[in-house]
């Protein structure tokens, strides 16, 4: 079975106990479906906006676009983990970063989102993201100083753990651009007193046919780290 591009879809091979027998007028189903189901994506309309609900683990559950267009409208105070369940396809349409709050984990639970016109979660702190594919992301650059896919500016440590970005769009003619972070620095990067020290990880992740640029620095997961008492690495 193959795709009329000639793409595989399945091998099969019909002999000894699966061989069958032609035989006039019968109907045999040889292996019920013989192609994939296809994905099934929850697709923003422009307008729906829906609270995320809780499960058992407290844990805010995103199992549809809308759900992603109310966080992108409202401030949740409390730190929480936001477990995305389905495949999600914000439809190219205007849209802002989402709110989460400082200290949260956004789950992707091995979902995809594409066509999300904005950095995803904006300026964040200590927001760390796992489990997830972005796909066809396009940051604006007017109005941003830093920009990144998924991060504009991060402030605190984070944690990136199977993420991978695609197919986007960082560009800024103001300051960093980055295909994960645009900028990152400590919480109180002016304080010589902080003994915060900033640590920022990516495990298993990666960035592919995707543009960067910016005026200050770019780079292809960072644009740029702010070092400033060495507290940075």
């Amino acid at each position: 079975m193959q795709q009329p591009d000639g793409t595989p879809i399945q091998q099969f091979e019909f002999k000894d106990d699966k061989a069958i027998v032609i035989e006039r007028n019968k109907k045999t189903n040889a292996f019920g479906a013989l192609v994939q189901q296809p994905q099934t994506w929850s697709i923003w309309d422009g307008t729906a906006s829906t609270e995320p609900e809780k499960d058992a683990q407290n844990r805010y559950i995103i199992d549809a676009a809308s759900d992603l267009a109310w966080l992108s409208q409202n401030d949740i105070v409390t730190a929480g983990t936001f477990l995305q369940t389905v495949d999600i396809d914000m439809a190219d349409k205007a849209i802002g970063s989402l709110k989460l709050p400082a200290g949260s984990t956004y789950d992707g639970g091995g979902k995809q989102l594409k066509n999300y016109q904005n950095s995803l979660f904006g300026d964040a702190t200590e927001l760390s993201v796992q489990h997830l594919t972005v796909d066809h992301v396009t940051v604006p650059s007017s109005g941003v100083t830093h920009v990144g896919v998924l991060i504009n500016t991060l402030t605190g440590s984070a944690t990136f753990n199977n993420v991978t970005v695609s197919n986007s769009t960082a560009t800024t003619t103001n300051g960093a651009a980055g295909g994960f972070v645009g900028y990152i620095s400590r919480i109180n990067p002016n304080s010589r007193e902080d003994t915060e020290t900033l640590s920022v990880t990516f495990n298993d992740c990666h960035v592919s046919e995707t543009t960067v640029s910016g005026s200050r620095s770019e780079g292809h997961f960072v644009g740029l780290l702010r070092g400033y008492d060495n507290g940075e690495t």
